[in-house]
């Protein structure tokens, strides 16, 4: 991990928002697939509630390195758009999968700075062994959001 990768990580994590951008575009300019720039951009970008632009940088993130953490973004990021229909289908492909859940880099990143700087992992977005309990939780949210409670029920009882 080098030092600018460090660097656009923890303007990310101090919210410097708009800078950890600028960063990631320049970083994203001389490879088109550092996908721990693109992760990091795909969740600022969430963050300014730029939600298009997020979907478009984990959808690059699935295509180069395929991962639940990414796709649940996709799934969160589909809810925030109202597109509630896309958020089930990338949800169910979360539950229904093996795919990994841990492997993403972004995960990667966040157990590396914790370890660096002794502290327990407290976010439960990062490295859950059990990813599905998230998209079950989010995907009976949607269903809730849609009127559908028996199946909100459903997967909200299944956590």
């Amino acid at each position: 991990m080098n030092n600018d990768t460090i660097f656009r990580y923890v303007l990310y994590k101090l919210n410097d928002i708009d800078l950890a951008i600028i960063y990631c575009n320049s970083a994203i300019k001389n490879n088109e697939t550092n996908i721990i720039a693109i992760c990091i951009r795909g969740k600022s970008y969430y963050l300014s509630n730029l939600f298009e632009e997020a979907l478009e940088d984990f959808h690059k993130v699935l295509k180069i390195f395929p991962n639940k953490a990414i796709l649940r973004c996709c799934g969160e990021t589909y809810q925030k758009l109202k597109k509630y229909k896309k958020s089930l289908k990338d949800l169910d492909k979360i539950i229904n999968s093996k795919m990994n859940v841990t492997n993403c880099y972004m995960d990667e990143l966040a157990l590396h700075f914790n370890n660096m700087l002794n502290n327990k992992l407290n976010n439960t977005y990062a490295l859950r062994s059990h990813g599905n309990e998230l998209a079950l939780e989010k995907r009976g949210e949607t269903y809730f959001i849609i009127g559908k409670y028996n199946e909100a029920l459903a997967d909200l009882t299944n956590i």
